[in-house]
């Protein structure tokens, strides 16, 4: 379906498969409910506002202003909708539209408390689970690693295999 995107990424698989035109306004409630639930809500279009939240709840280092890139390019500037096209867009996209809505507020309130909070309240729960993120980010990382060399080693096997049956299939030939 192509419908209501993020509703359906935030309601989880089996609504996010629903036909189009399926989703109703108990999904968008349950949307919302699951976006409650997030600590960061950043909005791209509003992303220098938001990164404050990156910073004090994640411990992330922001870039210097002038590292920051305020554009991803123009996109695909060869789709062309009309008028009557977006019209569509947007009545079948409406609860994602109003979702969107919901979650600028979200992420506004939540930048705008975090910009008032003392430094302390961000400490050590956030820092814990930052570290902990990492730990598993690195596991994960030495995983993937030795998955990568496992999967190549049987490669290489195999070709070996492959090239000693041939040598032998070779060396049984009648001369």
């Amino acid at each position: 379906a192509v419908d209501n995107f993020y509703i359906r990424s935030l309601c989880g698989h089996d609504v996010f498969h629903l036909p189009a035109g399926s989703i109703d306004r108990s999904h968008l409630e349950f949307a919302k409910q699951q976006l409650l639930q997030f600590e960061v809500v950043l909005i791209l279009e509003e992303l220098s506002a938001g990164m404050v939240q990156l910073e004090k709840m994640l411990h992330w280092q922001m870039p210097k202003k002038e590292d920051e890139k305020q554009s991803f390019g123009s996109g695909d500037v060869s789709i062309q909708f009309t008028e009557a096209q977006r019209s569509t867009l947007r009545e079948r996209n409406a609860l994602d539209i109003e979702l969107y809505e919901f979650a600028r507020v979200r992420s506004r309130l939540i930048s705008e408390a975090v910009a008032r909070a003392n430094p302390s309240d961000f400490a050590a729960p956030h820092y814990a689970a930052v570290s902990k993120s990492r730990e598993c980010q690195t596991s994960y990382r030495n995983w993937a690693d030795a998955e990568q060399r496992r999967k190549q080693r049987q490669l290489e096997e195999g070709r070996a295999r492959k090239r000693a049956a041939a040598n032998t299939a070779a060396r049984n030939l009648p001369k």
